[in-house]
């Protein structure tokens, strides 16, 4: 589970992948949290930034999960897009089993796919606490790698700011997921 509350970012043992070299990335962000349960969350700042589609990642720990039946990654979002038909920004999520060579996507929505708000023209865009959605992902065709890792991945096009919080790995049967489930891909 990670709510980004500590003050380390990115996470421990999380990384960050800057996929256009520009320096902009993903980053903590004290404006608001999941469904206002907290006032941090990780966010992208599409608004002030045009990474012109980058694909700018956010990885979990690469996971052993291979003494686990099943697996679901449950996540909350909020984003508004900037308008119904210009600078539409992407999140998707993907997975790896090579440590990062390959990606399949499990998950892609951009616009109002995505939107969880109104467009929003009026300034950098922050979630009250009913601009938020869950977000399910069914992990159990991943059960049998013992290399996974997720990547949440933000392709921006001068849109608005995404919010990811609440990220947790829900594993059957249900054991606490320990640093020796874990490991860093080199």
């Amino acid at each position: 589970a990670e709510g980004f509350q500590y003050a380390s970012y990115p996470p421990a043992n999380w990384r960050l992948m800057d996929g256009g070299n520009d320096g902009v990335n993903w980053f903590k962000n004290n404006a608001a949290g999941g469904f206002g349960n907290s006032s941090t969350s990780s966010s992208f700042d599409n608004y002030n930034n045009d990474t012109q589609g980058n694909k700018d990642r956010l990885l979990l720990p690469v996971m052993d999960l291979t003494s686990f039946s099943s697996a679901t990654l449950t996540f909350d979002v909020a984003y508004a897009p900037y308008s119904t038909t210009d600078y539409l920004d992407s999140l998707l999520v993907a997975v790896s089993t090579d440590c990062g060579s390959t990606y399949t996507y499990l998950y892609t929505k951009y616009g109002s796919t995505l939107a969880t708000a109104p467009a929003n023209t009026g300034g950098t865009f922050v979630p009250t606490a009913t601009q938020w959605r869950t977000e399910t992902i069914n992990l159990n065709n991943f059960i049998s790698s013992s290399n996974l890792l997720i990547a949440f991945e933000n392709r921006g096009h001068y849109g608005q700011q995404v919010f990811i919080d609440n990220v947790n790995l829900r594993l059957n049967p249900f054991t606490a997921f320990t640093a020796n489930n874990t490991t860093i891909c080199a």
